[in-house]
């Protein structure tokens, strides 16, 4: 059984100016996404491996649709665009890390935005 759940996908722009982050408006989107575990997922990222997920999507149409940098809302969160100076992106909880092809379907793998105040 195949448990599709909800996120919100931020596309990042394309910009020849590194230094100029932006993102399109977050968009509802369905797949299949868990956080990683096991002995491989241990032994590639360590203790890191508690924050990061594995996104399955279905090939059908979307090869283009996720890239690494974009954002996304997973686990329940979800854009708060009410805020006073909220830019497309603010509060999202992850970031893809990977994006690989498969026969049928898409994996994105991405790791947890972790905000540090200094």
């Amino acid at each position: 059984m195949i448990a599709y759940k909800e996120f919100y996908h931020c596309k990042r722009i394309p910009n020849d100016d590194e230094s100029i982050i932006e993102y399109e408006p977050p968009v509802k989107k369905w797949g299949n996404y868990q956080p990683l575990d096991g002995y491989v997922d241990t032994l590639k990222y360590g203790e890191s491996v508690n924050q990061r997920w594995r996104l399955q999507v279905a090939l059908r149409g979307n090869e283009k649709e996720y890239a690494v940098g974009d954002l996304m809302y997973l686990d329940g969160d979800k854009p708060d665009t009410t805020v006073k100076g909220y830019e497309y992106g603010d509060g999202a909880n992850a970031r893809v890390t990977a994006v690989k092809l498969g026969y049928k379907a898409i994996q994105v793998e991405l790791e947890q935005i972790i905000e540090r105040n200094n």
